[in-house]
């Protein structure tokens, strides 16, 4: 069988609150939350335990984000040969 590419790639896109561009270095990060999320529920752990359970995978996750805009989550992993 012959495969076209080495990597599936999922995009994930919100048209939400977004997160500042000086948050965006510490999202990954355990309990870590976005300046601007006062008053909304969470704990800061879903993109610190997506990030592990996606490099466990031998992926990768990306974030670009702008306030009032939304954000873009990208996630890449390797295609099992």
């Amino acid at each position: 069988m012959k495969r076209e590419f080495s990597c599936a790639l999922l995009t994930i896109k919100d048209h939400g609150i977004g997160i500042p561009k000086e948050d965006l270095k510490n999202v990954f990060e355990r309990f870590q939350r976005a300046s601007n999320t006062k008053g909304i529920t969470g704990t800061g752990l879903g993109l610190f335990i997506s990030k592990i359970i996606i490099e466990k995978h031998k992926g990768q996750i990306e974030i670009d984000s702008e306030v009032n805009k939304g954000t873009i989550v990208q996630i890449s992993l390797d295609i099992i040969k």
